[in-house]
């Protein structure tokens, strides 16, 4: 199996993984989604609130609030020292005091971390009017996706390698496709990022019945997608998923060694 990185941007990565089955791949995209530790409030205690919202509705926008994580500080719960009871290294208290009129954003919480905060700023909690508060402390641990999707790292997918063979140069193939993977200049059809942006969709062959264009596609030879929320960068992303992946596969491999010499 051989993995390699197509594109690196802060909105989305893309890798190539060619050699590895769908099974491998889809796990890979499921350890991105479901898998990479990171921060998420777990518990909110008010102290005031008289908003026009109940205290639930404003727990759960907290809670789905993203933080910025540093996991060369902070550790998964479960394997922290504290044994998942709740310290410095698995969680971290934010504050939030506000009175009305005021719309509540999530940059007016505070942490006993500078470097948590929320990955969204402007992103609105709640509208205070007159005479109205909200005072309360939450606390954030590091979770993962597969627990609740308040601890989802980004959004993962994969589809098939495409490669685009141009047999005549028709405008129309370019006019049909959605994604802009065909394109038609100066009277030649090209095909811009090695055809990374074709989502395989056919409608440059059903124009002309597949006289210009012609796709075709390999076995275990995979795009896989990325898109991070803004928790991790995307290269502690990348990293933090794939040793999550090579430990449990370790783990799994452990146990299955285990189970053989029982027998």
């Amino acid at each position: 199996m051989e993995v390699s990185l197509v594109t690196k941007q802060k909105a989305r990565s893309i890798l190539h993984v060619s050699g590895a089955t769908k099974e491998y791949v889809n796990s890979l995209r499921r350890y991105f989604m479901d898998h990479t530790p990171i921060l998420a409030v777990e518990t909110v205690k008010f102290q005031n609130n008289t908003s026009v919202q109940y205290d639930e509705m404003i727990a759960h926008r907290i809670g789905l609030m993203p933080l910025t994580t540093d996991l060369s500080t902070y550790v998964l719960k479960r394997r922290c020292k504290c044994g998942g009871v709740g310290c410095a290294q698995c969680t971290v208290q934010l504050s939030l005091q506000v009175k009305g009129p005021k719309t509540v954003y999530a940059e007016d919480f505070k942490t006993t971390d500078p470097k948590v905060k929320p990955v969204y700023p402007k992103m609105i909690l709640a509208k205070l009017f007159d005479g109205q508060e909200i005072s309360l402390v939450a606390t954030a641990s590091v979770g993962q996706g597969v627990d609740h999707a308040k601890w989802s790292a980004g959004h993962a997918w994969f589809r098939h390698t495409p490669h685009i063979k141009i047999k005549n140069h028709s405008q129309a193939c370019a006019k049909v496709c959605p994604t802009g993977a065909i394109k038609f200049s100066q009277g030649k059809l090209t095909v811009p990022n090695n055809g990374v942006d074709c989502t395989l969709c056919n409608a440059c062959i059903d124009v002309d019945g597949g006289e210009s264009v012609e796709i075709t596609t390999k076995e275990n030879d995979y795009l896989l997608f990325i898109e991070p929320w803004g928790q991790l960068d995307m290269q502690d992303y990348l990293k933090a998923t794939m040793e999550e992946f090579d430990q449990d596969l370790d783990e799994l491999g452990k146990l299955v060694k285990d189970e053989k010499s029982k027998k």
